[in-house]
């Protein structure tokens, strides 16, 4: 919703392609499955995925610097698919904190 609304409803690739954001970076779906079940046009959006996909196998601190000295580089649809990861994010957490998270 959050591209939609950012894009007004004009670039329905990068709604499909935040869609396809957690599947193929945390769920680490294939690209070659992505075509085999949507086609290779869908499959293509796989690449601006990637794009914003962070490297598992560094550490999460590393992975989180690597994103802030490399966020000014993205193209502008990685950018906004990022963010509204991000934000997506965030609104989860505050919505659903985990259980073993302090208030104060």
């Amino acid at each position: 919703m959050l591209v939609a609304e950012a894009t007004e409803g004009k670039d329905p690739e990068l709604v499909i392609a935040v869609l396809l954001h957690d599947a193929i970076e945390d769920c680490e779906v294939p690209r070659e499955l992505i075509a085999k079940t949507f086609g290779t046009e869908v499959a293509d959006l796989a690449d601006l995925v990637a794009e914003v996909t962070d490297d598992k196998k560094l550490g999460k601190e590393h992975r989180k610097d690597m994103q802030a000295e490399t966020a000014h580089k993205k193209s502008p649809k990685a950018k906004v698919l990022k963010l509204a990861d991000k934000t997506s994010n965030l609104r989860a957490l505050a919505t659903s904190p985990a259980p073993d998270w302090s208030v104060r």
